[in-house]
């Protein structure tokens, strides 16, 4: 299977449920332009694999990209493994 972005996602205010969008600008040491995550500390970019969203939904709940808070939503990645 090969990786892919399969959603990205931001929000204008943290604490809410990212909002699908069809591309976001990336700045180095910053994050997503107008997400609210981005700016001068850990979390500036969150990524998601869609895998996690399957294992909800045997769980019976059916949530939309961008619930969990990830600005990046992917597929066939190991997440964990990745270097920040």
């Amino acid at each position: 299977m090969m990786a892919e972005v399969i959603g990205v996602n931001v929000s204008l205010k943290k604490g809410v449920v990212k909002k699908p969008v069809k591309e976001v600008t990336c700045k180095i040491n910053h994050g997503i332009i107008g997400d609210a995550h981005a700016g001068d500390w850990h979390r500036q970019i969150s990524l998601l694999g869609i895998e996690s969203y399957n294992k909800m939904k045997e769980f019976g709940l059916d949530l939309k990209q961008g619930a969990f808070a990830e600005n990046i939503t992917t597929k066939g990645i190991v997440l964990y493994e990745l270097p920040i």
